[in-house]
């Protein structure tokens, strides 16, 4: 039993966390400003060949594509009203989070902090080296 015990205990261990998508507002506002950049543009190139060159958009009657032209132009001006948004989004988690890494030590991406890595114990390679710390008369002097 302490066998089966120990091998479901190493499995929670191993367990990845659980990521959502969006699930703050700077990835939230990064998804939405590129989605807009997208939306924004062929928005706006639908709207452009519905008001100049009408004949090469099918399935839209002829009387209709005025209409449809404002309409993609709407479009347009959402997608850029939301693009307005990330940026005012992006710079609210900067802000936010500027002033939170401030007061925090750093935090590695799995959620650990870097004060908990073991420095090396590796021997240094100029230990064998003698290090003169002392400046020549002329640098102390300020002549170069």
């Amino acid at each position: 039993r302490k066998t089966e015990k120990r091998k479901t205990e190493k499995r929670k261990e191993n367990k990845p966390q659980d990521i959502t998508m969006c699930s703050d507002v700077r990835s939230l506002s990064n998804f939405c400003l590129l989605y807009s950049i997208v939306g924004a543009i062929f928005m706006g190139w639908v709207g452009i060949m519905l008001t100049h060159q009408p004949l090469f958009v099918g399935g839209i009657k002829h009387d209709e594509k005025p209409m449809a032209a404002r309409n993609a132009y709407g479009a347009c001006a959402t997608f850029i009203f939301t693009f307005f948004l990330s940026v005012a989004g992006l710079f609210y988690s900067g802000s936010v989070d500027g002033s939170a890494a401030a007061e925090s030590p750093r935090r590695r991406h799995d959620g650990g902090d870097y004060d908990g890595i073991p420095q090396s114990t590796m021997p240094s390679v100029l230990q064998g080296y003698a290090t003169n710390l002392e400046l020549p008369p002329s640098v102390q002097d300020g002549i170069y």
